[in-house]
């Protein structure tokens, strides 16, 4: 599946990136995923077609492809970093995360902002899913202060 994805995409697309060893092999393993508010990138089946056709009417991974063609470029970081992954820093802020020819993981904001950094994938994991839990408490109370607000109006 990886091959012929990255068949069909290295022809497509003159500056395309080779999927790194590491990724590849989360990608046999999990093929993408949300861990709360972050998306690790993956290979949706519509995207194994010729041509590649983004299906969103049924539940897929976000394209890593695409990610590293398009979504990659306002946050301004090198091309030698394979963007793998996405979720929300604030309310107002994404954050990217690349994985570097050393296998590290950096993080970063737009306009190439560097906010974070990990030896291995376990530490970037174990971090970010700890930050992802703090956030979902954060939402959890807003959403119940709105609940309540709204109740009193009511009155």
């Amino acid at each position: 599946m990886i091959e012929r994805y990255e068949s069909i995409h290295r022809s497509r697309w003159s500056q395309y990136l080779p999927i790194p060893p590491f990724y590849r092999d989360m990608l046999t393993r999990l093929n993408g995923g949300f861990l709360f508010e972050t998306a690790l990138f993956g290979i949706p089946f519509s995207m194994l077609q010729d041509p590649p056709l983004l299906n969103r009417s049924v539940q897929q991974p976000l394209d890593v492809c695409t990610a590293n063609e398009h979504w990659r470029l306002e946050y301004g970081v090198p091309r030698t970093s394979f963007y793998f992954a996405s979720g929300s820093h604030s309310s107002t802020d994404n954050v990217g995360y690349f994985l570097m020819p050393n296998n590290s993981i950096e993080a970063y904001l737009k306009g190439n902002k560097k906010i974070g950094e990990w030896a291995t994938f376990t530490a970037f994991l174990t971090a970010e899913i700890t930050r992802a839990e703090a956030r979902s408490v954060e939402f959890e109370r807003m959403l119940e202060s709105m609940g309540s607000s709204k109740s009193k109006r009511k009155r």
